[in-house]
């Protein structure tokens, strides 16, 4: 896979499967479906080797805040959101972390 770019298309929060933990993300618009591609070769793996797979559908984002309590989106302000939605971020690796073991995939 080549490296590709990414974008973020909205804020949300998302809550941990137990409820302890809620977080102030942006998700990703442009470049979704390069990451699937890359989802999909992971879940092979994962399968293969009888681990839990990811999420799906997948809601791929990066996570700006959290909280061990539900906060509101509206008191975000439009001018921060903005700043970072409409720039656009080259994706050049994959990293994928298992246990505290790192291994980068370098896209070429």
């Amino acid at each position: 896979m080549k490296p590709f770019l990414i974008s973020f298309a909205q804020v949300s929060m998302l809550v941990n499967d137990d409820k302890t933990c809620s977080f102030l993300t942006m998700e990703i618009g442009q470049g979704y479906d390069k990451l699937k591609e890359c989802l999909v070769s992971i879940d092979r793996v994962m399968t293969r080797h009888q681990l839990p797979v990811f999420y799906n559908p997948p809601r791929f984002h990066t996570s700006i805040a959290w909280s061990p309590h539900e906060f509101s989106l509206e008191k975000i302000p439009e001018s921060v959101v903005d700043e970072i939605r409409y720039k656009e971020y080259s994706v050049r690796s994959i990293y994928i972390k298992t246990g505290n073991e790192v291994t980068q995939i370098p896209l070429t």
